[in-house]
Parts: C-alpha cells; sequence; structure tokens
C-alpha cells in the first residue's frame, strides 16, 4: 500500500511541475508579442515601449513590400536616437540605452493597392 501511496505522490507532483511549467511558458511568450499593421506606402504606425541598452529591434514585411524604415525615438526628448531607413524589407536597429521610446515603423516601398502587412519584434519583447 505504501508503494502505490508513494508513485501516486511522486505523479502528482510530476503533473504540478509540468503544469507550473506550461502556464509559465505561456506567460512569457503572452508578454513577447510582435505589433503588425497593414500599411501602404508612405504610411506608418508607432509602438511604445521599454527596451533594454542594445536591445535587437527588427521589422519585416510580407510579399510586394520592398521597403520597410525604422526610426528610435527616446519618449522624453521625442529625438530620434537610432533608424534603419536603408532600402530593405528587413531593417534592424538597437536601442543605444536603456529606457522607454517610441518605435515608428514606416511603409516606403509597397507595391501592392491593398497595402502590405508589415510587423516589428524585439529581442526581449514589447
Amino acid at each position: 500500500m505504501k508503494k502505490y501511496l508513494k508513485l501516486f505522490c511522486v505523479g502528482v507532483l510530476v503533473s504540478l511541475a509540468l503544469v507550473v511549467t506550461s502556464v509559465s511558458g505561456q506567460a512569457e511568450s503572452d508578454l513577447a508579442q510582435d505589433h503588425s499593421q497593414w500599411l501602404n506606402t508612405g504610411k506608418a504606425f508607432t509602438v511604445d515601449s521599454f527596451f533594454f541598452g542594445d536591445e535587437l529591434i527588427s521589422g519585416e514585411c510580407a510579399n510586394d513590400c520592398y521597403d520597410l524604415d525604422l526610426t528610435l525615438y527616446d519618449s522624453e526628448t521625442q529625438q530620434p536616437v537610432a533608424q534603419d531607413q536603408d532600402n530593405t524589407p528587413t531593417p534592424t536597429l538597437r536601442a543605444p540605452y536603456e529606457g522607454d521610446f517610441t518605435l515608428e515603423v514606416s511603409m516606403a516601398n509597397c507595391a501592392r493597392t491593398g497595402g502590405c502587412r508589415a510587423w516589428v519584434s524585439s529581442e526581449y519583447g514589447f
């Protein structure tokens, strides 16, 4: 009887450990969300976020998108502190220091009349 009770207790502990692991993993992935929008050429959207110093921020756009630009503004001064304005659909930049920022995502060249989907993500999530 003690053997079965011990096996039961071990089973309960393993199940509990799996639940805790899956819940904590889910919470982490919920925090690290990309931001996306459909944009026509010349349009933009912004994302306000805290970034760590040297944190990688990247953008990408879907088919028929040929140029997406990123500009990072300091939230206090509203001055640009980093940008990738190169002619690429996959821009990247790094936050120059830790703090609150506004990221502007601009569609510089989308060949589709209805716009192109653009999204941004960061190394540690928004």
